[in-house]
């Protein structure tokens, strides 16, 4: 999965919210090997642990057709 034109906003020196536009494409492990495309909206929440960088927060929703 790859983010599309993610944005980045910095909250303090240890502190970052990223968000974006994913899309997962695939195929499915079924007789007829249907393939799929779903879009979805991600975002993350980064906190800064020891000179590392953690995710604390993960969302993501499907985008509607």
């Amino acid at each position: 999965c790859t983010l599309l034109n993610p944005e980045i906003i910095l909250i303090g020196d240890n502190t970052a919210v990223v968000t974006g536009i994913d899309e997962f494409e695939g195929v499915i492990d079924n007789e007829n090997k249907d393939s799929f495309n779903i879009k979805g909206r991600q975002s993350f929440i980064f906190t800064k642990e020891k000179n590392e960088w953690k995710i604390i927060h993960h969302h993501r929703s499907k985008l509607p057709k």
